[in-house]
């Protein structure tokens, strides 16, 4: 099997390294552990690279994207150790989506987020 990166990977890598190192790199991480709140911003700037939906298919309004790809996010997002959660359920494998979720892959995934 080939696991190398593609350009759009790494690409993609970068501009989350960049967007989450500002928010969670340093002594900036250490005080978002602290804040419990929903950070609505954070998931405004997730929902705009459209990483909500990055395992849902194309044709219901995803990224359509494989594993690969989420895994390369999980990295970005372990590796600065970022405390909220920046990827919904049903992008995670191994677990089903439950309906609302299904529901909004197929009405517009980034206008149902954007309700709640």
């Amino acid at each position: 099997m080939h696991f190398d990166l593609t350009e759009d990977q790494k690409a993609l890598r970068d501009v989350l390294v960049s967007m989450f190192e500002k928010r969670f790199g340093g002594a900036q991480g250490v005080e978002a552990v602290a804040d419990t709140a929903l950070d609505r911003e954070l998931w405004a700037e997730v929902s705009e690279l459209g990483l909500a939906g990055i395992l849902v298919a194309e044709e219901h309004g995803g990224l359509g994207m494989g594993l690969l790809t989420l895994s390369v996010v999980a990295e970005v997002l372990g590796t600065l150790r970022c405390p909220h959660p920046s990827l919904p359920m049903p992008s995670r494998p191994g677990r089903s989506a439950p309906p609302a979720a299904t529901r909004c892959a197929k009405s517009g995934l980034a206008a149902c987020l954007a309700e709640t």
